[in-house]
């Protein structure tokens, strides 16, 4: 049986952009580390065509080629080739234009420093932290990533990468020190991408805080107080202040919806509504979660879980003014059939009025999973099958 497997889709929208704070602020400075076993996620597209004006290296059969998007790389971008060092092996060869030159030809071949393979024709190939150098206005810095690439019988090679790199240190937050933490979230190598990014937004820690991490924005809370923030592109440092004269607008749920986050170029929210009404600072949000509990007749607490909600799922809060988001009951459960070789897979899902997917749990635990009862029209054939939580 099909496991229910949560998913996370990433908002689209404008590039990059840095907010500038109402009033002249400091900058407070991070420290740069590289953090080997990566941050964030991000696929890249691997094809086999050759990209027009790359100079190659003599390759092998059949290599697979990708681009790393990166705003602060020259062009907005690196090429990547990956190639099998013994014809029919694994792509444990990497060539990454590392000077920006738009050749391959003049890169040392990086191999893979881990191979995992299970059967002559599918692997696993792990490479780096691997050094790249990104250009701004202050001078080249330093990026690190990771790369991981897959492939399996008469399939692609799938490849994604990670940030191996982060930005820390201690900032004051309106005279209180805390240590803070800049995720490359969405690993194009900038530390400040918004819910206007193509890929997502970027991420802050901060120390003591709840949520710990939290989506980049124009506004962050710390311990009740809201702050504008603003992060260089490259996470070098960033500039806290009060926010000042910040215009609110409410937002109305269902009076069961215990728990809410948003996230909108504002930043990230987590509210806990009061009589299902809930305030942000007026702009445009789109939820990522919510919470609704509920007692049964014997006493046991049970709550929904939203995640995944459809991009068009978006609410424009306005000054001094209420606006409706419809979430949660009725929930339908959707049944897809996966057909595979002497196969079949069963995805079962549980979906909200919106379309987000919700997660039923009794207390903290997952509840007996429902089962799934198929028959043949002739009755020669019966089984009972019991899903499984994933």
């Amino acid at each position: 049986m099909k496991t229910l497997r949560p998913t996370l889709r990433l908002c689209v929208g404008l590039p990059f952009l840095s907010v500038a704070l109402a009033g002249a602020q400091p900058e407070q400075w991070l420290n740069y580390r590289v953090v080997p076993e990566g941050t964030g996620y991000r696929t890249l597209e691997a094809v086999t065509n050759v990209p027009p004006g790359v100079v190659l290296p003599s390759l092998g059969q059949r290599p697979y080629f990708a681009r790393w998007d990166a705003p602060l790389a020259p062009g907005g971008g690196r090429w990547l080739c990956f190639d099998q060092s013994r014809k029919g092996g694994p792509y444990d060869r990497l060539y990454l234009d590392g000077n920006g030159n738009g050749r391959l030809d003049d890169e040392t071949p990086i191999a893979a420093s881990q191979v995992e393979r299970y059967t002559t024709e599918r692997s696993w190939t792990y490479f780096g932290p691997i050094r790249v150098t990104l250009d701004t206005p202050d001078g080249p810095v330093a990026y690190h990533l990771l790369f991981r690439t897959y492939i399996d019988r008469g399939r692609d090679l799938y490849v994604n990468c990670r940030a191996a790199g982060q930005y820390e240190g201690t900032v004051s937050f309106g005279g209180k020190k805390l240590r803070v933490r800049l995720v490359d979230e969405n690993v194009n190598g900038t530390f400040n991408d918004t819910w206007l990014s193509p890929y997502g937004a970027d991420e802050i820690e901060i120390e003591g805080q709840t949520p710990g991490t939290r989506a980049i924005g124009k506004y962050v809370e710390v311990e009740g107080e809201l702050f504008e923030l603003e992060v260089a592109p490259d996470g070098a440092f960033i500039k806290i202040g009060r926010a000042i004269d910040v215009k609110f607008g409410e937002v109305k749920v269902h009076d069961a919806v215990s728990e809410l986050t948003f996230i909108g170029a504002n930043g990230e929210f987590t509210r806990k509504p009061v009589k299902g009404v809930v305030s942000l600072p007026i702009g445009t949000y789109k939820p990522t979660g919510y919470t609704i509990t509920r007692k049964d007749a014997k006493g046991a607490t049970w709550r929904l879980q939203a995640y995944n909600f459809p991009d068009t799922v978006v609410v424009e809060v306005t000054p001094g003014e209420s606006v409706t988001l419809p979430l949660g009951e009725p929930i339908r459960i959707e049944l897809q059939p996966i057909e595979l070789t002497n196969l079949v897979e069963f995805d079962l899902k549980f979906i909200g009025v919106v379309g987000e997917q919700v997660l039923p749990y009794r207390g903290n635990d997952r509840p007996r999973p429902p089962r799934l009862i198929l028959a043949g029209h002739g009755g020669t054939y019966r089984a009972t099958n019991t899903f499984e939580w994933g």
